[in-house]
């Protein structure tokens, strides 16, 4: 890889087809299959996915139904997602916390106008946090 090839810092060039923001916003998510929903936050959001922290593996290619709430009072966002990747970033701890994972997640299934939603969101707390 050459310099010109990477981007700033040594890090490769973005790929991502969408902007993303850092946004913390509760998330409640569950496995397609009947399971109990699961509390999480998400760390970053754009219009092709986003990034949850949460206390439970997620494995790649696992499906999961996502309700973000972005403002109390309003009807949370709704969207079918797959996890594309996983990591560990806190062991648990000797005083009972659990382990906590970083997991990035793909939209599947988003209706055009939560997509639009979720683009508006983007460009708005991106203007926010200048």
């Amino acid at each position: 890889m050459t310099a010109e090839d990477q981007g700033t810092h040594g890090r490769p060039p973005e790929r991502r087809k969408y902007p993303r923001i850092g946004a913390k916003h509760a998330v409640v998510y569950r496995m397609l299959s009947p399971t109990e929903p699961l509390p999480s936050i998400t760390t970053e959001m754009g219009a092709g996915g986003i990034r949850l922290l949460t206390g439970h593996e997620l494995p790649p290619s696992t499906p999961l139904s996502i309700e973000i709430q972005v403002r109390a009072g309003e009807d949370p966002i709704r969207f079918t997602g797959q996890v594309i990747w996983s990591r560990c970033v806190s062991a648990p701890s000797r005083v009972g916390f659990g382990a906590v994972f970083e997991v990035g997640v793909a939209f599947l299934k988003i209706a055009p106008e939560v997509r639009q939603a979720i683009l508006d969101l983007v460009e708005q707390e991106g203007k926010q946090g200048r």
